[in-house]
C-alpha cells in the first residue's frame, strides 16, 4: 500500500481542527493509502514563537492583539477559576484522545528540513485543511511544504483557507513561490481561489472542507448517535463578545427552550458561567457532534459547527465572529453560505434572529449543491492522487 505524508495542525485544541483532521485521514484512507501524519510535538511551540516574532517584527497587530490576548486571558483565568481550569484540561485531553487515536505519526522532528530524509518513502505529501494559509503561517513557512519543494514527490493541498479576503502586497511573492512549487492546489474559499489565481498561472480548484467528504452515515459509524428526548438550543461561540450571548439568551427565554453550550471555547468569557442552562467546558468531540445532532436550533460563529449542522440537516444561524473588514477571517464561512444560497442565516441582532426563524433551511435545495461540490472535491483528489 502506498503511503502519504500528511501535514496538518492537529495539535490545536479546537473541535473543528480535530474533526477535520480526522476526516482528512479517513478520506485519504478510502483511496487505499496509508497515511502518516507529521509529528509536530517538538515543533508546535517553536512554530508559535516563530509566528509571534514575525508579527512583532512586521507590526501585525491584528494577530498580536487578537490571538495572543485571548490566550493570555485564558491562562490568567485558568489560575483563578478552578472549575474552568479542570474543564479546559478535560477538553484538551478529550480532543487529544480523539485525534491521537486515529493518527499514525512519523518520528518527532525539531525542524521541517529533517523530513527531507524520509520523502523517498512516500508517494505524496498532502497539506491538510483549515486556516493554514493565514499570512502569519505562510510567511514563516509553517504550512508551505517548503521542505519538499525541490523533491520530486507529489505535492498536494486539500482545502487550505487563507482566512482573509486580501493578501498584502509584500506577501504576494511568497504566496506565488509556494503555489508554483506545489503540483495540485485546492482551496476552500472562492476569494482564495481568485486571490491565488491572480498571482499564478496554476489552476486553483475549489473544494469542500474534508468533514463533508464523509457521508452522514459514515459519521454515524465513526461517532455513534446518542439520542435524547430533550429539546434545546446549542450554542458554540469562539468570539469573546458578550452581546451575542445575551442576544441568544433573550431569544431562547422567549422560546421557552433551555440553552446547552460549550463555555469558554476560545477564551474565558465570565458571563458564560451564569447565563446558560447547561454549560460545559470539557466536552469531547463526540459529544460536540451529538449535541449538534440533537439540538432544535444551533447558533454559532464556528465554521465547523455550521458544517456539521448542515450535514445533520439542522436549523442553524450564524453570528459572524469578526467585523467585515478585508482582514477578517470570516471568508471561509461566507464562501460556503454563498455557494449554498443560504447567506440569509447570517444574523447580527435579535430582531434579525427572530425574522430568520420564520423560515427554514430547505435541504432539498442545499443537499444537491453540497453533493455537486463533494463530487468536484473527490474528482480533485482522484486526479491529484492518481499515478
Amino acid at each position: 500500500m502506498k503511503k502519504i505524508l500528511l501535514l496538518v495542525g492537529y495539535k490545536t485544541i479546537n473541535y473543528g481542527s480535530a474533526l477535520q483532521t480526522f476526516a482528512t485521514v479517513k478520506a485519504l484512507e478510502e483511496y487505499d493509502f496509508e497515511v502518516h501524519t507529521i509529528n509536530l510535538d517538538n515543533l508546535w511551540k517553536k512554530n508559535q514563537i516563530r509566528k509571534l516574532m514575525y508579527c512583532l517584527k512586521n507590526l501585525e497587530f491584528v494577530f498580536l492583539i487578537g490571538s495572543r490576548s485571548r490566550i493570555a486571558v485564558a491562562k490568567i483565568f485558568q489560575s483563578i477559576d478552578k472549575s474552568y481550569n479542570s474543564g479546559y484540561k478535560k477538553r484538551k485531553k478529550e480532543i487529544q484522545r480523539f485525534v491521537n487515536g486515529e493518527l499514525v505519526f512519523t518520528k518527532p522532528i525539531s525542524e521541517y528540513d529533517q523530513l527531507r530524509d524520509i520523502l523517498d518513502n512516500y508517494y505524496a505529501v498532502v497539506l491538510g485543511s483549515d486556516q493554514v494559509w493565514l499570512p502569519s503561517n505562510v510567511m514563516t513557512d509553517i504550512y508551505t511544504l517548503n521542505f519538499a519543494w525541490e523533491h520530486s514527490i507529489k505535492k498536494i493541498t486539500y482545502a487550505p483557507s487563507i482566512g482573509v479576503s486580501v493578501i498584502k502586497d509584500r506577501y504576494l511573492n511568497k504566496y506565488k513561490q509556494m503555489i508554483e512549487s506545489i503540483n495540485y492546489v485546492s482551496v476552500r474559499e472562492k476569494s482564495a481561489q481568485k486571490l491565488l489565481g491572480d498571482i499564478t498561472n496554476k489552476k486553483i480548484e475549489l473544494v469542500l472542507d474534508p468533514v463533508f467528504l464523509l457521508t452522514r452515515e459514515k459519521w454515524n459509524t465513526y461517532i455513534p448517535y446518542k439520542r435524547t428526548e430533550s429539546e434545546f438550543f446549542f450554542v458554540y461561540f469562539l468570539s469573546g463578545d458578550k452581546k451575542r450571548r445575551l442576544l441568544v439568551k433573550s431569544f431562547a427565554e422567549r422560546q421557552a427552550l433551555p440553552i446547552k453550550a460549550i463555555c469558554h471555547a476560545d477564551t474565558y468569557v465570565p458571563i458564560e458561567n451564569r447565563i446558560y442552562d447547561m454549560g460545559e467546558v470539557g466536552m469531547s468531540p463526540e459529544n460536540f457532534v451529538n449535541n449538534i445532532r440533537e439540538a432544535k436550533i444551533i447558533i454559532t460563529d464556528s465554521f465547523h459547527c455550521l458544517a456539521f449542522a448542515l450535514i445533520e440537516h439542522k436549523e442553524v444561524r450564524i453570528i459572524p465572529r469578526h467585523k467585515n473588514t478585508k482582514y477578517s477571517t470570516n471568508t471561509r464561512l461566507y464562501s460556503l453560505l454563498e455557494c449554498l444560497g443560504i447567506d440569509w442565516i447570517i444574523i447580527r441582532t435579535e430582531k434579525e434572529l427572530e425574522e430568520s426563524m420564520k423560515r427554514n433551511i430547505d435541504y432539498n435545495l442545499v443537499d444537491p449543491i453540497i453533493e455537486t461540490m463533494k463530487k468536484d472535491s473527490h474528482s480533485f483528489l482522484k486526479m491529484a492522487l492518481s499515478d
